[in-house]
């Protein structure tokens, strides 16, 4: 499976289902109901610790292939989807996760790293498959952790970098109305005086394949922050930071809901990365900003992890 989710305009033109969207003459659909999707540990992972943090996710569309159809995709509601399909018998399904990209809802795709649920159902004219909350997990036969950073231990992957000067590691914060996930999570802060800066990954990522790579990022923030990618240009040895995608802040004023106000972005760096060339190695970085001169501006960040296909 090497479709290239990273194509993502071709998911713009994606039009919701509708049973005049199947080929036939079948005229009374069955239908298939998908409740959501649970993303659970996978146990034949065992290189990698899969904690609550590290699957976090943000779930919002059933991505359906119904026999020899086009994948379709589904909004999934709180009671999930009810999907109408001209087809009877014994018929094969494939059911994927489909997440929003960059944060955007109209670039929309099936997320290749999570495993797909594939199988035959029979399909009865004006009778319901009911499918349930369907479990799916990493496919690590897809998948490889180039970085993930949780905050949980010691040493920290990120430090600061002021103009070209590196000071000091990525703080963590403890706070229980801060931290969603585990005990800790990465802290960036800025006052009404405070310098630009950014913090980069402490380590190049060295990654070949240029089907692409996603960042994954759980954060909470009451300034803006940009995220990006840093490298060598085109291989001429002038080192480039690219801005990928900025993110506006999330946080209202109501301390007692910040768990509940945590979001979940896939940011997709392979257009970025094809603007320095593709170079084998790279870094990541994340740049708050403070334009509103609050005095007590911080970006909160957790389970920070590249996913990316194998090399």
């Amino acid at each position: 499976m090497k479709r290239y989710i990273f194509g993502i305009f071709a998911s713009i033109i994606m039009l919701f289902v509708a049973c005049d969207n199947f080929d036939g003459e079948q005229e009374i659909p069955a239908y298939i109901r998908i409740r959501g999707f649970n993303l659970i540990q996978n146990p034949s992972w065992t290189e990698q610790n899969q904690s609550v943090g590290f699957l976090s996710n943000e779930i919002i569309d059933a991505c359906v292939t119904v026999g020899s159809d086009t994948m379709q995709r589904f909004p999934l509601k709180t009671d999930g989807c009810l999907i109408p399909v001209l087809h009877t018998g014994d018929t094969k399904i494939i059911v994927q996760a489909g997440v929003k990209l960059n944060g955007i809802k109209t670039t929309r795709d099936y997320y290749p790293f999570y495993s797909a649920l594939i199988k035959n159902v029979n399909l009865v004219e004006d009778s319901i498959i009911d499918l349930g909350v369907i479990d799916i997990m990493y496919n690590p036969a897809m998948t490889k952790i180039r970085l993930n950073e949780e905050f949980e231990d010691s040493y920290v992957a990120f430090k600061e970098v002021r103009i070209d000067t590196i000071l000091n590691v990525m703080q963590k914060t403890e706070r229980n109305d801060s931290v969603k996930y585990g005990n800790y999570c990465g802290a960036m802060y800025m006052n009404t005086n405070t310098e630009s800066y950014k913090m980069i990954c402490k380590d190049s990522i060295y990654y070949t394949n240029t089907a692409g790579a996603i960042l994954e990022i759980d954060y909470h923030a009451n300034i803006p922050f940009e995220i990006g990618i840093y490298g060598n240009y085109d291989g001429t040895g002038t080192y480039k930071y690219i801005s990928a995608m900025g993110l506006n802040p999330n946080a209202s004023n109501n301390v007692e809901n910040y768990n509940n106000e945590w979001k979940k972005i896939y940011v997709v760096l392979g257009k970025v990365w094809s603007q320095l060339g593709y170079p084998s190695y790279f870094r990541f970085y994340f740049e708050p900003s403070n334009p509103n001169k609050i005095s007590n501006g911080w970006v909160h960040i957790d389970n920070v992890k590249l996913v990316t296909y194998h090399d």
